[in-house]
């Protein structure tokens, strides 16, 4: 019975906090929905193919980049990363943001 209080305990606290951000979470969400729709329809009305989305991946980094977020283009040819800074190693995190945005040749 001890065994299951804990991840009873940890459940009900994580919902709990859920709970609490939800509204949040719709009301950001609701706000750039409409953005987002026309992302979607844009992308899929001007298809690439694999290893040639310069387009989309323009479109990508210059969104991140009117956030304020710095990014580096042209990694593995199309993709488009994030720099986190420097740890205290000297090393820099980075995040590399993969989508499925190519087109299939038929």
């Amino acid at each position: 019975m001890k065994k299951l209080i804990l991840p009873l305990l940890l459940l009900s606290s994580t919902a709990f906090a859920q709970s609490k951000l939800r509204p949040s979470i719709d009301q950001k969400a609701a706000a750039i929905e409409t953005k987002v729709i026309d992302w979607r329809r844009d992308i899929h009305q001007n298809p690439e193919l694999g290893n040639e989305e310069t387009r989309t991946a323009k479109k990508v980094a210059d969104h991140l980049r009117a956030l304020g977020i710095e990014v580096q283009e042209g990694v593995a040819t199309t993709g488009v990363a994030r720099s986190y800074g420097r740890s205290s190693c000297g090393y820099g995190c980075l995040a590399c943001h993969r989508a499925r945005r190519l087109a299939f040749q038929i």
